[in-house]
């Protein structure tokens, strides 16, 4: 269990490969305050799964994409998991 009067935080990323990134990765929360954290997929290769996870006290995100070759055309895509 951690203290949740803790308001300083920073995502241990070290399992997250180069193809993931979140932000912001470190920051501040004080009590009632939200903050959104983006997690962007920017895929350096084709591959049928790239996977991570990344932490914060005992909070941990587990991220699984995948990369496809549709052509030549860049197909966008975002999803929001969770907003209030």
């Amino acid at each position: 269990m951690y203290d949740i009067s803790i308001s300083r935080f920073k995502w241990n990323t070290l399992k997250l490969p180069e193809d993931f990134n979140i932000a912001p990765a470190t920051g501040y929360c004080s009590p009632g305050m939200d903050v959104n954290f983006v997690v962007s997929f920017q895929p350096t290769r084709h591959d049928s799964l790239i996977e991570g996870n990344v932490s914060v006290y005992n909070f941990y995100l587990y991220i699984y994409a995948q990369c496809l070759i549709f052509g030549e055309n860049l197909v966008p895509y975002s999803y929001n998991i969770r907003q209030t």
